[in-house]
C-alpha cells in the first residue's frame, strides 16, 4: 500500500511541479506578449506626440510671424489714421490721402483684426465726406449731429487700432490714447 500512496503522492507532486511550471511558462509568455503590445503602443504614442508637437511648432512659428507683420500693419494703419484726420480740412489733401488709405487696405486687409478692418474703412470714408458735411450744414444747429457724428468715427478708429493691437503697458499707469490735441479728455490724467 505504500507504493501506492508513493505513487499517488509523486504524481500529485509531479502535477504541481508541472501546473506550477505552466503557470510560470504562461505568466512569462502573457507577460512577453503584453510586453511587446506595451512597446508598440509606445511607439505609435511617441510617433503621434512628436507628429503633433511638430505641427504645434510650425504652428507657433507661423503664429509668431503673423504677429510681428499683424503689429506692424496695425502701426501702418494707425500713422495713416494719423494723418487722415488732420487732412479733414483739405479736401484735395483727404482725397489723395484716402486713396492711398484705399490702396494700402487692399495690400493689408488679412493682417487687420476685423474691427480695425471696418473701423479704418469707416473713417477714410466719414474723413472723404467730412469737409462736405461742413460746408453743407455750416450755420445749420438742426444738424450739426451729423458733422459732430463724422469727426466721432473718424477719431474712434485710433483707439480701435489700438484696443486691437493689445500691447500692455511698459509702467504701471501708462495708457495709450489716440484723442487729437483739442480733445479735453486727451488731457486727462492716464487711469491705472
Amino acid at each position: 500500500m505504500m507504493d501506492w500512496l508513493n505513487q499517488l503522492v509523486l504524481v500529485i507532486a509531479s502535477t504541481t511541479v508541472i501546473a506550477v511550471i505552466m503557470g510560470f511558462a504562461g505568466k512569462a509568455v502573457v507577460e512577453a506578449f503584453l510586453k511587446q503590445k506595451l512597446q508598440e503602443y509606445d511607439r505609435e504614442l511617441e510617433h503621434k506626440n512628436a507628429t503633433a508637437l511638430q505641427k504645434d511648432e510650425q504652428h507657433h512659428s507661423m503664429r509668431m510671424a503673423a504677429i510681428d507683420k499683424r503689429l506692424a500693419v496695425h502701426q501702418e494703419a494707425f500713422a495713416l489714421w494719423w494723418r487722415l484726420r488732420f487732412s479733414v480740412h483739405n479736401a484735395e489733401a483727404c482725397r489723395s490721402l484716402v486713396e492711398e488709405c484705399e490702396e494700402w487696405l487692399g495690400n493689408n486687409l488679412l493682417y487687420l483684426e476685423p474691427e480695425a478692418r471696418v473701423s479704418f474703412r469707416a473713417s477714410y470714408m466719414a474723413a472723404l465726406n467730412y469737409k462736405n458735411l461742413v460746408l453743407q450744414f455750416h450755420g445749420r444747429p438742426d444738424v450739426t449731429g451729423i458733422v459732430a457724428k463724422s469727426m466721432d468715427q473718424i477719431v474712434a478708429t485710433g483707439e480701435v487700432l489700438i484696443r486691437c493691437v493689445g500691447l500692455p503697458a511698459l509702467n504701471p499707469g501708462e495708457e495709450l490714447v489716440a484723442k487729437p490735441a483739442g480733445d479735453p479728455s486727451a488731457a486727462e490724467a492716464p487711469s491705472g
